[in-house]
């Protein structure tokens, strides 16, 4: 959750449509998580639950703008690479769910944000490529940052050409 006055900075009534409960061809999972959970199924149980967790989301870009703020007063944000992700998405109410599940897939808990700043970083407010990018490829975008040689074999991707504004061809 998140205090005041991010708890009820969103406004409920303004909050769009959230995805039903019921649709066909979603998974099994769908209905006995609810079922399992015991979670209530009411439109203005799972607007508030999805108003609150935008309000957290607002309270983490809060901090974050802190974090940047403190890096420019203490002159560190010329030596600084600075990135926030989330691990994870949250259904926060879409199809009557609230957090996430091991098994699913849908766009709400596997698009996240992936935000980097930093002297290193040229390209700004940019989207890289058309295509999603992995969580995966941040070890070796942070490795290549930090000028670390990598000594191990690994399969992920560094993203620095796009962090400055190098599309991958």
């Amino acid at each position: 959750t998140a205090p005041e006055p991010f708890y009820n900075l969103i406004n409920r009534s303004e909050i769009p449509p959230l995805r039903p409960i019921g649709v066909k061809g979603k998974p099994d999972f769908h209905r006995l998580i609810r079922e399992y959970r015991h979670l209530p199924s009411s439109e203005t149980f799972l607007r508030e639950l999805h108003a609150v967790y935008l309000g957290s989301i607002a309270y983490n870009d809060y901090l974050l703008g802190k974090l940047l703020d403190a890096l420019d007063e203490t002159g560190l944000a010329s030596t600084t690479n600075v990135f926030a992700w989330a691990d994870h998405g949250d259904y926060a109410g879409d199809w009557g769910l609230v957090e996430k599940w091991p098994s699913g897939l849908e766009d709400v808990l596997t698009r996240v944000p992936l935000i980097a700043a930093g002297p290193s970083i040229t390209s700004r407010g940019a989207t890289i490529g058309p295509q999603p990018v992995q969580l995966f490829n941040l070890v070796p975008t942070v490795l290549e940052l930090a000028n670390i040689t990598v000594n191990h074999t690994h399969f992920a991707t560094s993203l620095v050409p796009e962090l400055r504004s190098q599309p991958r061809e």
